[in-house]
C-alpha cells in the first residue's frame, strides 16, 4: 500500500542509443539522397552529352544517272558538325529501289553536292563543296568515283564555299563554276587584336576548253563580292545569251558584339567570256539561304525564288509582262511561309505547264512544303507537310520513270524514304 506500482514506467535507459540509431538512420538516408542526386546528375549530364552529341549528317543530296542505266541514282554529301565524314553513293536498281554502292568518298565536312559532266567524258561527276575548299569526284561511267587531287582551294572563299552553280560561263563548251563564299572568319593575333577575314564569291574556270588544259581541272579566276553568299544560281537574266549570276546572301561576321549583319541579294552580269560585273541591284535585306531561277510567271524570262530564314520571296524579272528592263528583278510582294527555309526545287508538280516549288523548312522539324503556281507567278501552299523522323536532306527527281518529279529524303549513310508524285501536287509515301 502506498508503494510504487511494479508496472510504473521507468526512465528510458536506451534513449541515447535510440537517438544515435535515429541519427545514423537519417544520416544514411541523407547520404543516399545525396548519392542518388549525384547519380541522377551524372545520368542527366551523360544523357545531355549523348543527346546533344553531333551525329553524322547528310547535308545535301544530288540525283542523277551515275551508272548509265537510265534511272536516277543519289550522291550524299555528309559531315558531322564541322567534323569529317565520307560521302556516299546510292545506286537505283529500278523503281526507286536504292542500294548502298559501298563507296566512302573523301573525309571532309561536305556541305553541298552538284552533279554534271565536268571532264567532258559524257558521264556525271560530282562537285562537292566542303568547309574551306572544294573537291571534284570524277565518274568512271559506272558510278565509281575517284577524288581529283589536289582539292581546289582558294583562301578568299572564306570559311565555307557551299553555294555552287555549274554552267558554261566563258562560252567554250565546257562547264565552269560559280562558288559563293559563306560566312567569313575571325582570327586573333591577341585577344585585343581580332582580324576579320571576309569571304568572297568566286568564278572557277574549267581549263579544258579555250584554256587548252586538262578538262575537269578548275582554276579560280575572278573574285566577286564579299556578302556571305549561301546560295547561287546561273541563268540568262538579261536575254543576251550568256549565263548571269544571282547570289542569295545571308550575313557577314563582324567584330562587334551584336549579331551578324544581314546582306542584300545581288545580280552580276556576264560579258559572255566569264567576266562578271555588278549590276548594282540590291534585293531586299532578308537573311537569304538559297535561290532557284525559272520562268515563274510564264512570260518567257527568268525569275527567282529565294529562300530566307523567315518567309520566302519571289523576285520577278521586269522584262516580260511587267514591261520594264529585262534583267531587273522586282519584288512580287509575296511572303510565302513562316519558317527556317534552306533549299528550293522548281519543277512541274501538279500536272500543268508552270513551275511549282518544293521548299525545305528546318523549323519545327525538317520537312518539305509544296507550293503550287497559278501560272502567273502567284503561289499557294498545297498544305502537305512531307517529313520523316530520320530525314536530313531532300531531293526531287523522277525516280520511277513515270515522268513526274518524286521526293526523296535521305540520311547518313544510306538511309532513304520516297514519296511518289500523284500528278496533282500531292505525294504519297
Amino acid at each position: 500500500m502506498g508503494g510504487l506500482s511494479t508496472n510504473q514506467p521507468k526512465p528510458d535507459e536506451n534513449r541515447p542509443r535510440t537517438q544515435i540509431k535515429t541519427g545514423l538512420k537519417w544520416l544514411f538516408i541523407a547520404a543516399m539522397v545525396v548519392a542518388g542526386l549525384g547519380i541522377v546528375y551524372i545520368i542527366v549530364v551523360f544523357s545531355m552529352f549523348a543527346f546533344y552529341k553531333p551525329a553524322p549528317t547528310t547535308y545535301s543530296i544530288a540525283l542523277g544517272d551515275l551508272d548509265g542505266d537510265g534511272d536516277l541514282d543519289a550522291f550524299y554529301a555528309n559531315g558531322q558538325s564541322e567534323g569529317p565524314r565520307p560521302n556516299t553513293v546510292l545506286i537505283n536498281r529500278g523503281g526507286g529501289n536504292f542500294i548502298d554502292s559501298g563507296q566512302r568518298l573523301g573525309n571532309e565536312e561536305s556541305a553541298e553536292v552538284t552533279l554534271a559532266d565536268l571532264d567532258g567524258d559524257a558521264d556525271l561527276d560530282a562537285w562537292v563543296a566542303n568547309i574551306g575548299y572544294n573537291t571534284l569526284f570524277t565518274n568512271d561511267g559506272l558510278g565509281g568515283f575517284v577524288a581529283q587531287q589536289p582539292p581546289m582551294h582558294d583562301y578568299r572563299i572564306g570559311s565555307a564555299g557551299w553555294a555552287i552553280a555549274l554552267g558554261d560561263l566563258d562560252g567554250d563548251g565546257d562547264l565552269d563554276a560559280l562558288g559563293g563564299g559563306c560566312c567569313g572568319a575571325v582570327s586573333f593575333g591577341s585577344p585585343q587584336d581580332p582580324t576579320l577575314h571576309l569571304p568572297y564569291s568566286m568564278i572557277w574556270i574549267n581549263q579544258g576548253g579555250a584554256q587548252g588544259g586538262q578538262p575537269g581541272a578548275f582554276r579560280s579566276s575572278q573574285p566577286l563580292e564579299s556578302l556571305g553568299a549561301e546560295g547561287a544560281a546561273l541563268g540568262d537574266l538579261d536575254g543576251d545569251g550568256d549565263l548571269d549570276a544571282f547570289f542569295a546572301n545571308n550575313a557577314l561576321m563582324n567584330l562587334e558584339a551584336d549579331a551578324d549583319t544581314p546582306q542584300p541579294d545581288t545580280v552580276w552580269w556576264n560579258d559572255g567570256r566569264g567576266n562578271f560585273t555588278d549590276s548594282g541591284q540590291r534585293l531586299g535585306l532578308a537573311r537569304s539561304t538559297n535561290v532557284a531561277l525559272g520562268d515563274l510567271d510564264g512570260d518567257g524570262d527568268l525569275d527567282a525564288w529565294v529562300t530566307n530564314q523567315d518567309a520566302n520571296q519571289v523576285w520577278l524579272n521586269a522584262g516580260g509582262r511587267q514591261g520594264g528592263q529585262l534583267g531587273t528583278l522586282i519584288d512580287s510582294g509575296q511572303r510565302l511561309g513562316d519558317g527556317l527555309y534552306r533549299q528550293v526545287f522548281l519543277a512541274r508538280l501538279d500536272g500543268d505547264t508552270d513551275l511549282d516549288a518544293a521548299v525545305v523548312d528546318y523549323n519545327r522539324g525538317l520537312h518539305l512544303e509544296i507550293w503550287l503556281n497559278d501560272g502567273q507567278g502567284k503561289f499557294t501552299n498545297r498544305g502537305q507537310r512531307i517529313s520523316h523522323r530520320k530525314a536530313q536532306a531532300f531531293a526531287l527527281g523522277d525516280l520511277n520513270g513515270d515522268g513526274r518529279a518524286d521526293v526523296m529524303a535521305g540520311w547518313f549513310e544510306a538511309g532513304y524514304a520516297i514519296w511518289w508524285n500523284q500528278g496533282n501536287g500531292k505525294f504519297a509515301p
